[in-house]
């Protein structure tokens, strides 16, 4: 039963028998106290982590869990190694593992890869390909992406961390793929791709560009950055432009009169028309008369038989045609 041991100890050294009394009481259990004890009464015995292998100091012990790693997780956070360090004399290795083990208890395999650094062990190494995203001008209805792959190239180690930009942009965002049901897989928006890799192992993910949520006219630089416990990080340059589409770019030979003394003649002179139009400053509330009128020329008939006749373009009249459709429908629900 408990107490026995130290019971004993005390008529041969009552201070040993305190020490031991402390340990029987505040041990989370028996096995922890027989360890414990053992090494209060024997500062250098070695720590037995597997039945085949001793370790005479931290560093032999390091790697020796760095080969046995689910054993050597469970002796970290039972508080085993602790109990062993905390008597063989390394005080300094016991604090920091003690501040491992409190906090990283959720999060065991990055906890264990911080320790085994401490102890001298390489960092895990990785890449990431491609190394550079130059995507030049891209039209402002199309959706862009490119596929990212991040690899574990080092011999060990628990690589963890996560990608995020360096900068966030409306319509900027990561996409990873996300197992459903098998052979089938999904995709997930996401601000950032958490990294939790093996050596050998990879995570693949999209880098996706919106071009319709992102504002025309300037040139975007920016990077994906990776933040690892790694020896160095990486950061990918991206950088790309967004401007209207070919076809907007068109000229008609007959303007479109949109308002008194405005005369329209491409499709991105229709469009930077119509933003201004319905543009308010920030202390302006939109009015239902200017929602009036933006539905008015959407509704006018001459707009998609100006894009029809005068510039050819098929396709944008059928989209057009629905929107002034749609749009009729609501204003009537309004007004």
């Amino acid at each position: 039963s408990k107490g026995w041991f130290s019971t004993w100890l005390a008529k041969v050294d009552q201070d040993l028998a305190y020490k031991v009394l402390r340990i029987e009481e505040e041990a989370k259990s028996v096995d922890l106290a027989l360890l414990e004890i053992s090494c209060l009464l024997d500062p250098e015995i070695p720590y037995v982590l597997v039945p085949e292998e001793q370790a005479e100091t931290p560093q032999e012990l390091g790697s020796q869990i760095d080969k046995h790693w689910k054993i050597g997780k469970e002796h970290i956070f039972s508080g085993k190694i602790s109990a062993w360090l905390k008597h063989a004399g390394h005080q300094d290795i016991f604090e920091k593992l003690e501040k491992i083990r409190k906090e990283y208890g959720e999060q065991q395999d990055r906890g264990v890869e911080i320790f085994l650094q401490s102890l001298g062990l390489p960092a895990p190494e990785f890449s990431i390909e491609p190394v550079t995203l130059s995507l030049g001008t891209i039209e402002s209805i199309e959706r862009v992406s490119r596929k990212v792959k991040l690899t574990h190239t080092g011999k060990r180690g628990y690589l963890c961390g996560e990608i995020r930009f360096s900068e966030e942009i409306d319509g900027v965002y990561l996409e990873e793929f996300i197992l459903k049901e098998l052979p089938r897989t999904g995709k997930a928006k996401t601000d950032l791709i958490n990294i939790r890799l093996w050596p050998g192992k990879s995570v693949e993910f999209n880098l996706v560009i919106d071009a319709p949520r992102i504002p025309i006219g300037r040139k975007y630089d920016l990077s994906l950055v990776t933040k690892t416990n790694a020896v160095s990080e990486i950061s990918i340059p991206l950088s790309f432009s967004i401007d209207l589409p070919t076809y907007s770019k068109k000229r008609s030979q007959k303007p479109l009169q949109v308002d008194k003394g405005v005369e329209i003649y491409t499709l991105g002179e229709l469009a930077e028309y119509c933003y201004q139009k319905w543009s308010q400053t920030d202390d302006q509330i939109l009015s239902g008369q200017v929602v009036k009128d933006a539905l008015h020329l959407l509704q006018d008939k001459k707009l998609a038989t100006w894009i029809k006749e005068s510039l050819s373009e098929r396709q944008i009249t059928q989209e057009v045609e629905k929107i002034v459709s749609a749009d009729m429908a609501f204003s009537e629900k309004c007004y």
